[in-house]
Parts: C-alpha cells; structure tokens; sequence
C-alpha cells in the first residue's frame, strides 16, 4: 500500500534537516525496513515536505511497528 505523510521543517532547522539528509545513515534505513516500508520517497518544497511510503499494511501496524511519521532533528 501507498501512504502520502505532509510534514513541515520549521524555518530554523532548515539546514540541519539538509545536512541530516545527505547520507542516510544505513541504521535508520535499515529500521524503516525492518518496520515493514519497502520504499520512502520525501520531497521538500521550502519548509513543507511530502512522503511517499510504501509499506505491506500501514493502518494494520506500521506506524505500531516504528515507521516513523516525524522524525525530529536533536
């Protein structure tokens, strides 16, 4: 199944959310995996962003499974 997730960046964390994003380190990726997504695809527009996941059930236990919906910044 597809599930479209509409985040936001707040203005002052611009920059951290980039260079966060640069490389995505293996571990989360394998986590996101591991959760059930077998895709996620994020698109920034200014301080909005666009998630397209991919996941077996994502209403059926995903987000309970740890797929994240926000990830924040420390």
């Amino acid at each position: 199944m597809r599930v479209a997730l509409h985040t936001k960046v707040r203005a002052d964390r611009v920059d951290a959310y980039e260079a966060a994003h640069r490389e995505v380190p293996a571990a989360l990726t394998d986590a996101i995996r591991a959760a059930g997504a077998t895709s996620w695809t994020i698109w920034r527009s200014g301080p909005d962003l666009f998630h397209l996941l991919e996941c077996e059930d994502y209403a059926a236990g995903g987000s309970q499974a740890g797929l994240p919906v926000v990830w924040e910044l420390p």
